[in-house]
């Protein structure tokens, strides 16, 4: 059977275009909700702006220069409830700043490093109005913020609650707006990847690539009170377990379970997609 719609085709089983549809009934279109999705913080030029735990130390040395480095994630420091921080830091020159004048450290550092990244931090297409500034960021303020984050690419659920201590890097993207840990605990679970997996585009046979055009497409269903404290309850010890290397299975097959009938699924329908591949 094919279904076209507005932005994306699909050539689905029957049995996987019905329950697709089923679940597309239930749910409420995350774009259409008080949520953004946006892309994280691109540099232009990593090698520079992204450092180290050392230099951070070194940096660290001038509390001025605490105003523009932040702790940064890569897509593969994202896991499921987890984040995996990897001691690595963004030089945050947003564009407005004078660098030179109001950071010398960090200016001395760009302009002298070496010869090749001054000129591949001058030539770079994503710059702001000097070339030690980032690009203009529109939304540079929800990295301070509350997030949901993921990795663009990944084989598995991988999104994760960050209360905005972290910036991320391009190769990953964030929920923000009205957002709560029972969002979370939905989109982390099986109905929700299943969802992913048969609308997104697909890198090799597992990894699939979540991109704003899939994210937005979600049908999210809406929580009593109740609902949305008992997912909540149960996102919470998650998160705290993860911390410790606990065991989680138990607690997520509670969410999904929980997700499964609020969407309204047979038995038949949870079997399919615990069995999807």
């Amino acid at each position: 059977m094919n279904q076209f719609s507005e932005d994306l085709f699909f050539i689905l089983p029957p049995v996987i275009n019905n329950l697709k549809n089923k679940i597309e009934k239930k749910g409420e279109l995350l774009k259409n909700k008080k949520y953004k999705i946006r892309r994280g913080i691109l540099t232009g030029c990593n090698e520079a702006f992204v450092i180290n735990e050392d230099l951070y130390k070194k940096f660290q040395m001038n509390k001025n220069n605490l105003k523009i480095i932040f702790p940064v994630l890569k897509g593969k420091n994202i896991e499921k409830y987890r984040i995996n921080f990897e001691n690595i830091y963004i030089l945050a020159t947003k564009n407005e700043l004078d660098i030179k004048k109001e950071f010398p450290d960090i200016y001395d550092y760009l302009n002298k490093k070496n010869k090749e990244l001054k000129d591949a931090l001058v030539k770079r297409y994503d710059k702001g109005k000097h070339w030690t500034n980032l690009r203009n960021c529109a939304y540079y303020e929800e990295f301070f913020k509350k997030k949901i984050v993921y990795p663009e690419f990944s084989s598995l659920s991988s999104f994760s609650w960050e209360s905005g201590e972290y910036f991320n890097l391009d190769t990953t993207w964030f929920i923000s707006g009205e957002i709560n840990k029972a969002l979370l605990g939905i989109l982390n679970s099986s109905l929700i990847w299943f969802y992913l997996k048969i609308i997104s585009a697909q890198l090799g046979k597992s990894a699939i690539r979540m991109k704003k055009i899939y994210l937005d497409r979600l049908p999210i269903i809406s929580l009593t009170e109740k609902e949305e404290n008992k997912i909540i309850d149960l996102v919470e010890q998650i998160i705290e377990l993860k911390k410790i290397d606990k065991d989680t299975q138990d607690l997520e097959n509670q969410i999904d379970e929980m997700v499964y009938n609020l969407y309204g699924l047979t038995e038949e329908e949870k079997e399919l997609i615990r069995n999807f591949k």
